[in-house]
């Protein structure tokens, strides 16, 4: 937990470098444009922009503005999202509160 934690409040602390943001982007273009090889996919996709939005974006579409966030616009979205108290903790087995509290603090 404290790893993941930490790594998170490095995106806090630290803006990407240009070649991480472009690798992540494209990893997530790459695996956008795989998951909607087949035609159920492209159903479902339709489907939920459909009832989600009530319209459909191209592929392509979102493709660019994923292309047109900056490393500033993540950081500044860390900055909002990875704070103590929206932290949750689930589990399954033997842990008490006791023992996992202490570590679900994001580092200062």
């Amino acid at each position: 937990v404290p790893v993941i934690l930490n790594e998170c409040s490095n995106f806090v602390d630290t803006a990407m470098t240009d070649a991480e943001l472009i690798k992540v982007k494209e990893y997530i273009i790459g695996g956008s444009m795989l998951s909607l090889e087949s035609s159920d996919a492209q159903a479902n996709y339709v489907a939920n922009a459909l009832i989600l939005r009530n319209a459909v974006e191209p592929i392509e579409k979102v493709a660019e503005k994923i292309r047109a966030v900056t490393a500033a616009e993540v950081q500044a979205l860390a900055k909002e999202l990875f704070i103590t108290k929206n932290l949750a903790f689930a589990s399954v087995g033997r842990v008490t509160s006791e023992r996992i509290k202490p570590l679900l603090v994001f580092k200062k």
